[in-house]
């Protein structure tokens, strides 16, 4: 439940901006981001999201703390991405 959230950005932030990777013009950029629109990380992630499902009735007697996990991964993977987007620098 942890790291689905994080895998799951990435795919997502790739598919919306395959457009834009095309024309990048840095190239370590493109191969770099590239990755996250291949089959084998589609892949990936697709099979952490198949387990979550599969695990039905086991993951059912613990939804609210899993969900509370997926929901505080989730804000720390916005959080990283807002930052980027800011250009906001790490505070030591």
């Amino acid at each position: 439940m942890a790291i689905l959230p994080c895998y799951w950005t990435y795919l997502e932030i790739a598919k919306h901006h395959a457009n834009k990777l095309e024309r990048n013009p840095v190239k370590a950029y493109r191969d770099w981001a590239s990755v996250y629109l291949t089959p084998e990380y589609v892949g990936i992630v697709d099979e952490l999201r198949a387990v979550i499902d599969k695990a039905g009735d086991y993951l059912m007697r613990d939804f609210d703390k899993l969900l509370s996990i997926f929901r505080q991964a989730s804000i720390y993977e916005y959080l990283f991405w807002d930052m980027a987007y800011r250009q906001e620098q790490w505070v030591l």
